[in-house]
């Protein structure tokens, strides 16, 4: 169906629904949605999300979906990564609110589960750290706080989304933590670089 460059960073809708992903094309990148079982959004295979923002945008690891249908990406507009918020499902361009604004790499964005909050990775305190803000980008807190590189945050699953699991190169290799939402009781979980919560 793509005769892409490729395809990544596929994430649901709140209801499942829906999956939305990046796909690099020969002119560029884009983000997709197609409703995952009709196949197809209002009689189209798919809907691509026209912001004009995001016209020369390159999508930068990491999208989530919150349940009030709010989508949080990381992309590279003409500088560093930066973290934006907007509502995809619309036939006009959607109002895009970058939420970070900084010159740092602010990458791979996640919602907890009530959708207030988003965790993310940013380097502007050096080397990637996790860091949280609310879902308007108020509130902003770095919650990590290792020497070494933390990556790739995932809320728990439960109803305040108390924990986030994590990637950390502390021990040497890539390993999975937990630690709680303000930064604290850190525990490794295993070896392995993909932590997913389940449900």
């Amino acid at each position: 169906m793509w005769g892409d460059k490729g395809i990544s960073t596929p994430s649901w809708n709140g209801d499942g629904s829906r999956v939305a992903f990046i796909r690099q094309s020969a002119t560029g990148f884009a983000l997709v949605i197609v409703d995952s079982k009709a196949g197809k959004i209002d009689d189209k295979p798919f809907l691509e999300v026209k912001a004009d923002d995001f016209a020369s945008a390159q999508f930068r690891g990491g999208m989530s979906w919150a349940k009030t249908n709010l989508m949080v990406v990381a992309a590279n507009i003409g500088g560093a990564s930066d973290i934006f918020t907007f509502f995809p499902d619309t036939d006009k361009s959607p109002i895009v609110k970058n939420l970070t604004n900084n010159p740092a790499e602010d990458t791979t964005p996640v919602f907890n589960r009530d959708g207030t909050k988003i965790a993310f990775v940013s380097t502007r305190d050096g080397r990637p750290q996790i860091y949280v803000m609310n879902a308007d980008g108020s509130g902003l807190r770095r919650v990590s706080n290792g020497q070494a590189d933390d990556t790739s945050p995932v809320w728990s699953p439960d109803g305040d989304g108390n924990w986030i699991a994590f990637v950390s190169n502390r021990d040497g290799g890539g390993n999975i933590y937990m630690m709680d939402a303000f930064g604290g009781n850190i525990k490794r979980l295993t070896n392995g670089d993909h932590p997913a919560w389940s449900r």
